[in-house]
């Protein structure tokens, strides 16, 4: 009994010792801690205590860190590699401008309309300013963050080259397509093989038979238009030529016919905007619907916000104004339909060209319609913008307007009541359409074209001087070497004010210029305000036909002045109502003349 209790006693014992030894060890580990924690205080550092667990989630957030900032480092690496790329690619060619984002995107035309960047490659009022600062028809230049090369071109020669070399140079076709392929494909948006066949069946659209059908659809308009105008007044050309020429692509583009009263009271088909109405707001939201994403316009629309859903229900309702229309041709074409508006209009040219075509080579209807759209809005908005310029030249040149007016009662015996003719007066009117070509080599209304280089090649430029009366001297031709995935941009705007092809007066107002002489051609090649090369304006005769036989029948009967503000003004303050902005085109700003009646 009393060893069992020495033998529990010795036990308490050992164990009371140890437990003593480790708090006196746990104790002077405190005490150490302690120690060394004030010794840091006082030097001004603190280190944190080599725990496992803090260690490994602060090596995950600097691990994340470090490998950030090597991608970081091997990005700016690349950019700058490829700059310093781009600078030896573009060699001794000129400008060598900083360019801060594509400069013929959607960006570029929204940015530029409110803050154009004077004396910058982006700046589209630029005209021939910056080649005539570099003494050079073409321009490098590059987007500084990622060493891209765009070369600009006001050389008609090398434009020429560009334009016909297929091979070589391609649309830039995903501006293309972001901006028009809303249905499917068409003739703008497309290369190749299958841009032949959207111009195989559009081909068959525009024919003689159709510009017959554009004069008279003009004269019958304008003819409604001009009789509301009885008394002296001030029109917004850009308001009331959008109208006109709506209704004449309707009529002679679609076999729709309404009369100016019904045009301009804009009453809705049902719960869906009119025909005139959709076209014009699908129309204006080209670039904002090419960039807004659906799922925006889904939010929009359950917020209740206007401004995006209208978008979106401009293109549905104006799908739904097509198909009626491409029903109605088809109609037409089996025999259903006797209206005879529908004879020569070009949508049922469109549609029996596309069933006459081999079946592998018709269009779905998905590009039937996109090609539909294009011709509606191409066929008025551009038409609209070209006669406002145009009727706004003859307000503030009055000798202009005079002998505009000579040459087309010359053709009616000095009658002003007697009706004009597209078959026996259109191709008459040789100084009227020297009017429309100024206008357009002035006003641009397409500034500027796309291509890629799908190949190392070179173009021929030229070195120049501008001399004190503002003609071209010591011309010199240089090559311009372009790389395999760099861009051109055909700067349409600057090669219709270049004085080596136009002269020293290009910034003057000179219908002249468009007349052959014995002794002067005026030079093809650099008249390019409906492009050049096979993928010129097909719409060309269209909108010439419209432009000249409005403005023939528009002389006749009123005296153009400018606006009653500025009637006693300056000429360079009345010229004020030829400005533009940017935006999808070249859009006029302030287009106001007077229409004074004439008897």
């Amino acid at each position: 009994m009393r060893r069992g209790l020495r033998e529990a006693s010795r036990c308490v014992h050992y164990c009371s010792r140890d437990d003593r030894t480790r708090v006196i060890q746990s104790s002077s580990k405190r005490s150490a801690a302690q120690i060394h924690l004030k010794a840091n205080r006082e030097k001004g550092t603190l280190s944190l205590p080599q725990h496992p667990s803090i260690m490994a989630s602060l090596t995950i957030p600097l691990t994340l860190c470090a490998i950030t900032s090597v991608w970081l480092l091997k990005r700016l690496l690349q950019r700058s590699a490829a700059v310093a790329q781009t600078l030896k690619d573009v060699g001794s060619c000129p400008g060598r401008g900083r360019l801060l984002y594509n400069p013929f995107g959607g960006l570029s035309l929204a940015i530029d309309r409110f803050s154009p960047f004077k004396w910058r490659f982006h700046d589209y009022h630029a005209a021939f300013d910056l080649y005539a600062h570099f003494q050079s028809t073409v321009l490098s230049s590059f987007v500084i963050w990622n060493g891209e090369q765009y070369y600009w071109l006001s050389d008609a020669d090398a434009i020429k080259t560009v334009c016909n070399s297929r091979n070589i140079f391609e649309k830039d076709l995903p501006v293309y397509e972001k901006f028009l392929n809303f249905w499917g494909s068409n003739i703008i948006s497309t290369e190749g093989n299958e841009w032949k066949m959207h111009r195989g069946v559009a081909r068959s659209a525009f024919n003689e038979a159709n510009n017959a059908l554009v004069w008279s659809e003009t004269t019958r308009i304008s003819s409604q238009w001009m009789s509301n105008l009885k008394k002296e007044v001030e029109v917004d050309l850009l308001e009331d030529l959008r109208l006109i020429t709506m209704q004449v692509i309707q009529g002679a583009g679609f076999g729709r016919r309404p009369t100016w009263a019904e045009a301009s009271s804009k009453q809705a088909d049902g719960d869906r905007m009119p025909f005139e109405e959709a076209l014009a707001t699908a129309g204006s939201n080209l670039i904002p619907r090419s960039i807004t994403p659906s799922w925006l316009i889904d939010i929009a629309e359950k917020a209740g916000i206007k401004k995006l859903t209208v978008i979106r229900t401009s293109f549905d309702d104006i799908k739904f104004h097509m198909l009626d229309l491409v029903q109605l041709a088809r109609s037409w074409l089996a025999g259903d339909d006797k209206d005879k508006a529908l004879d020569a209009a070009l949508l049922r040219n469109l549609v029996q060209g596309n069933n006459d075509e081999a079946e592998s080579n018709r269009l779905d209807d998905g590009q039937l319609l996109s090609n539909a759209f294009i011709f509606l809005v191409a066929g008025h908005e551009t038409t609209a913008h070209s006669l406002s310029f145009m009727v706004a030249f003859l307000a503030i040149y009055p000798e202009v307007q005079r002998k505009v007016r000579e040459e087309v009662l010359s053709l009616t015996g000095g009658d002003p009541t007697v009706q004009l003719s597209y078959k026996e007066h259109m191709s008459k009117l040789v100084y009227t359409l020297a009017v429309f070509y100024e206008t357009g080599r002035l006003c641009t209304v397409a500034p500027r074209l796309g291509r890629r280089v799908l190949s190392d090649t070179t173009l021929t430029s030229r070195r120049f001087e501008i001399a004190s009366d503002g003609s071209a001297e010591r011309v010199q031709e240089f090559d311009v070497s372009l790389k395999r995935g760099s861009q051109v941009i055909v700067d349409l705007t600057a090669v219709h004010r270049n004085p080596i092809h136009w002269g020293r007066d290009v910034n003057e107002f000179k219908p002249e210029r468009f007349i052959d002489t014995d002794t002067y051609h005026w030079p093809r090649n650099a008249f390019l305000a409906f492009s050049t090369g096979h993928r010129s304006c097909i719409g060309q005769k269209f909108s010439t036909t419209e432009s000249l036989c409005l403005v023939a029948n528009l002389v006749r009967q009123f005296d153009i002045l400018p606006p009653p503000d500025l009637r006693d003004k300056s000429f360079s303050e009345q010229k004020g109502i030829t400005d533009w902005k940017t935006w999808l085109t070249s859009t006029p700003s302030n287009a106001r003349v007077t229409f004074k009646p004439r008897f």
